[in-house]
């Protein structure tokens, strides 16, 4: 049995004090591909990842416009039904202070001075935090980790609907179709998001029998596996992409029959999908991988004593 999980706590807030803000609360159910609202999907928020170019400061936790990038990534997400955070918990070391502890050292690398950061984050049940095994196995095994946590999730709810009896496969909650995979560190993510579930909404459109049908009929073509994001110079983003649920698990239940999800490139699964290529907003794909890039986007290096020299390490390509 796969492990349950770890839910968040409360609901996704961001106090500071008189002026404070909130994220938007994630949509429980939304419109299934109207011209107005994306379809039904999850998300998995990859914030892992060893950060060498850094010096091993928390990317996720970095700040920028007044808000963590970690911040930025869920707001992108918020009308997910669920999203998995893989990387560290609330309270870990490199993940988000606990609420009501803002500064605390769970913001930083284990051993140093936090970053001054006002305000705290909770996390609603619908935010789920887990991580890949074993740990710092590149993005395709958080990926496929960020799936488990996934259906462990819905079954957890079917067992509950029915009782916590055992769910027959007829009883189980259907999970939506598409999955937004993105990565934790690009501060415009909500553009880029926002124009995927677009397409996406649209592909299933034009899919259905009757466009104000909830999914596309039987009968319909199957279309793309993905909407792959392309930046501006036409890399293909598998990390800021819209994936098909099915397509998407049965190539990764391949990858790791033949060898397993960990060390393995992005490139491994991309390959054995039918990609659409959509075009994304101005820097939607741009990430903070160095702190020439942070201050590219007006993110400051934190002072002596919060952070050391990076040195490149080949696990932080997203390629």
């Amino acid at each position: 049995m796969e492990p349950l999980p770890r839910p968040g706590v409360g609901g996704l807030t961001r106090d500071a004090g008189p002026s404070s803000r909130s994220l938007p609360a994630p949509a429980a159910s939304a419109g299934a591909g109207t011209a107005q609202d994306p379809p039904l999907f999850d998300a998995v928020v990859l914030a892992g990842g060893r950060a060498s170019r850094l010096g091993g400061y928390p990317k996720p936790q970095l700040e920028y416009r007044g808000a963590t990038l970690l911040e930025h990534a869920l707001r992108a997400v918020a009308r997910a039904r669920t999203v998995v955070v893989v990387g560290p918990a609330p309270g870990e070391p490199g993940g988000p202070a606990l609420p009501g502890r803002a500064g605390t050292e769970s913001a930083c690398p284990e051993g140093r001075k936090p970053e001054a950061h006002e305000g705290r984050l909770d996390f609603p049940p619908s935010v789920l935090f887990t991580r890949e095994e074993p740990r710092f196995a590149g993005p395709l095994a958080a990926l496929g980790a960020g799936l488990a946590a996934l259906r462990a999730r819905a079954a957890l709810d079917s067992r509950a609907a029915v009782g916590y009896q055992a769910a027959s496969d007829s009883q189980m909650e259907p999970q939506p179709e598409w999955v937004v995979v993105l990565a934790a560190d690009l501060p415009l993510a909500t553009g880029g998001v926002a124009q995927l579930l677009a397409r996406a909404a649209a592909l299933d459109r034009a899919a259905a029998p009757d466009p104000a049908a909830a999914s596309p009929g039987p009968d319909a073509p199957p279309g793309p596996d993905a909407l792959l994001g392309t930046d501006a110079g036409g890399r293909a983003q598998p990390l800021l992409a819209a994936y098909r649920r099915g397509p998407l698990e049965k190539v990764l239940a391949r990858l790791a029959a033949e060898g397993g999800l960990a060390d393995r490139p992005m490139k491994h699964l991309v390959a054995r999908l039918d990609m659409l290529p959509l075009a994304l907003p101005p820097r939607a794909s741009d990430d903070v991988d160095t702190w020439e890039a942070a201050l590219s986007w007006g993110i400051e290096r934190p002072g002596p004593g919060e952070g050391r020299d990076a040195t490149p390490r080949q696990e932080e390509r997203h390629d």
